[in-house]
């Protein structure tokens, strides 16, 4: 499909270079909305070898704020979307009064007096579109043609000076100037689009094709929200997700792969995307669905990156390097790939000491090795002591060096653990090594701290019991 001169990418040869740009107000957080616009902007200029540009909107001088534009760059370098060039819209005032003159010239424009809106009292100098009333149509790739009547817009303001663009004109003179082949953004800006093809045509310029792309709304319905939704990219930073767990969420957000398939990388992405599959219906945003892809990458990712993200705490907690078994470690780095919870969750965890009994000794109340769920009926103190006495006793026979690991620890005590009941057996067996409710289970924890370890732990079990007991 050819627009002005411009091919889709309905066919694999693009005449000319693709440009494309998102144009986020430094104003506030860097949203999920603009993330998917900038995530589908990145795809299409690299699938076909363009520029991905970054141009601020900063003339609203009071609410901008260079802190927003640090943020919006360091999240987009995060998501890996980096952007070829980054220009600021207000760096451009030269530029933009050559082109309000053109208006003015050509009488496509005028200087109007009249109040001001923030002091009726006083009036002020603006310039008005001199609007003829056109139908105007536009292609849009994902809703077709588009007609729209603009006999409502009447001669609408361009600009609050003569060298003090509103939006509209300064989209229009910058994407122009930019060489913006395509414009990709939320369907919300739908309607100024016929305001800023009237300025296209006055001016003489060549239009971009138009691309908008469903709204996001929340899974209770509606437009997700700025403020009532926690939907920052940089919340989901600090966080601990994954930046490739939220590029897959946000890419299926109004877009359809049609592929089977819902994990892919940067790449992949890039290879697949096409404007004719982005969908007219509102996208949803579940961060369900961002918790279900962070589990999923991480069960994906390399070891030596898994190492980096949880390690560092680990040693942080316990600064005596010696005492980091590398066993230990191991085990809990599979722990949190099978768990696959955020990390910043795993990095409180290890802070909080949820991981401290594998390198250390627990400690815990003697009541704790009673199995939760039983009464005094069920098992008493000396049954379960009978039966932990029992398991250091098998655990013991096991060989230190050629069979301690998890399934030989396994098979030495499961077989008596069928017999007298597994609560009975295992629970306290469990608690003597983690000193916790919860914890991996006690053959994981078993393996990990080593054969003496585990004996001298079942050992202070027995002795906490028969303390408990009375019968020490």
């Amino acid at each position: 499909m050819k627009h002005n001169g411009i091919t889709t990418d309905t066919s694999s040869d693009i005449s000319g270079k693709v440009v494309t740009r998102i144009a986020p107000s430094p104003t506030g957080s860097f949203h999920i909305g603009t993330a998917r616009t900038a995530l589908f902007n990145f795809l299409f200029a690299r699938k076909h070898n363009g520029i991905f540009a970054v141009r601020f909107e900063d003339t609203d001088r009071e609410r901008s704020d260079e802190k927003h534009e640090e943020e919006i760059l360091s999240a987009l370098h995060w998501l890996s979307l980096h952007p070829d060039t980054v220009t600021r819209q207000s760096e451009r005032k030269e530029i933009h009064r050559e082109y309000i003159a053109r208006l003015l010239d050509s009488d496509h424009a005028y200087v109007s007096r009249e109040p001001s809106k923030k002091d009726p009292s006083r009036e002020v100098e603006v310039v008005r579109f001199r609007n003829t009333n056109p139908k105007v149509s536009f292609t849009d790739t994902v809703r077709s043609d588009i007609t729209i009547d603009t006999s409502d817009l009447g001669d609408f303001v361009i600009a609050r000076s003569t060298d003090d663009p509103l939006y509209n004109l300064a989209v229009v003179i910058d994407d122009a100037e930019m060489g913006v082949t395509h414009v990709l953004r939320g369907d919300d800006h739908i309607v100024n689009t016929p305001r800023q093809v009237l300025l296209i045509k006055a001016l003489g310029i060549s239009p971009p094709m138009y691309t908008h792309i469903p709204l996001i709304h929340s899974p209770s319905g509606g437009k997700l929200s700025k403020r009532k939704d926690a939907v920052s990219v940089l919340s989901f930073v600090e966080q601990g997700y994954l930046p490739e767990a939220l590029i897959n969420t946000i890419a299926l957000l109004g877009w359809n792969p049609k592929d089977d398939r819902e994990i892919f990388t940067l790449e992949e992405l890039i290879e697949l995307f096409s404007l004719e599959h982005i969908q007219k219906k509102e996208a949803i945003f579940d961060e369900k669905k961002l918790q279900w892809f962070n589990k999923q990458c991480i069960q994906r990712m390399p070891e030596n990156r898994l190492r980096g993200e949880v390690v560092p705490a680990l040693v942080k907690r316990f600064p005596v390097r010696s005492r980091l078994h590398p066993r230990s470690i191991q085990t809990i780095l599979q722990t949190v790939r099978e768990r696959g919870i955020v990390f910043s969750e795993v990095r409180e965890s290890i802070h909080n000491g949820e991981y401290d009994f594998f390198f250390t000794a627990p400690d815990y109340p003697a009541a704790l090795l009673l199995p939760k769920d039983s009464t005094k009926e069920q098992y008493s103190a000396d049954q379960i002591l009978t039966s932990l006495e029992r398991t250091h006793a098998l655990l013991k026979s096991v060989s230190a060096y050629r069979q301690w690991d998890e399934k030989h620890v396994q098979d030495a005590v499961w077989k008596y653990a069928e017999e007298q009941g597994k609560s009975r057996v295992l629970w306290p067996l469990r608690v003597a090594l983690s000193g916790r409710e919860k914890s991996p289970g006690p053959f994981v924890i078993a393996q990990a701290i080593g054969k003496k370890q585990t004996l001298m732990r079942v050992k202070k079990g027995v002795v906490r019991l028969r303390e408990l007991s009375g019968s020490a």
